[in-house]
């Protein structure tokens, strides 16, 4: 897919007889109400188009409904794929908000110039979206709340962090 899509998702499996799609979300879980279509790309096969007729998030997972896929075996075929929102249909976030596929991936430093780690996840938690922050075996939980986090630089693929007492497991 061109940079006109945003990966948003990965079909994990079937959700119920009636062809749903459990999907991992790597996006906002708002983005899947939001658009009127996904595309759905499996393998080598070029990105289908399909109308959302239903979404819910459910225990951080996606319960997508779309059209065509009404049967469990029919969502079965496609398990594996992964989820495209055309970035069009995305709207403007205020000042200072961001869409997940923005944080992933960037580099994560603290206010010394520490490096961390990638953001490679986002867990929702209710109260505040939580980045999981890796660096090869090491893996550290990060709150996305602004006395943690001070500076989020798209443009330069980097995130500041001010880690509060114990939070890198270091006294």
């Amino acid at each position: 897919m061109d940079n006109k899509f945003v990966l948003v998702g990965e079909v994990v499996r079937p959700q119920g007889i009636k062809g749903k799609l459990k999907v991992r979300p790597l996006a906002d879980p708002d983005i899947f109400s939001a658009a009127d279509g996904v595309y759905l790309e499996k393998g080598k096969e070029p990105a289908a188009y399909h109308k959302v007729l239903s979404s819910q998030l459910h225990k951080g997972s996606i319960l997508l409904g779309i059209e065509g896929i009404d049967t469990m075996s029919r969502a079965e075929g496609l398990v594996g794929s992964r989820v495209f929102a055309e970035m069009s249909t995305l709207e403007k976030l205020p000042e200072g908000e961001y869409y997940w596929f923005q944080i992933i991936g960037l580099d994560v430093l603290t206010e010394e110039g520490r490096l961390l780690g990638k953001v490679a996840e986002i867990l929702p938690t209710g109260s505040n979206d939580v980045y999981v922050v890796r660096d090869g075996s090491k893996e550290y939980l990060i709150p996305a709340i602004e006395q943690v986090v001070k500076v989020v630089d798209v443009s330069l693929g980097r995130m500041v962090i001010s880690p509060m007492k114990g939070l890198l497991g270091e006294e």
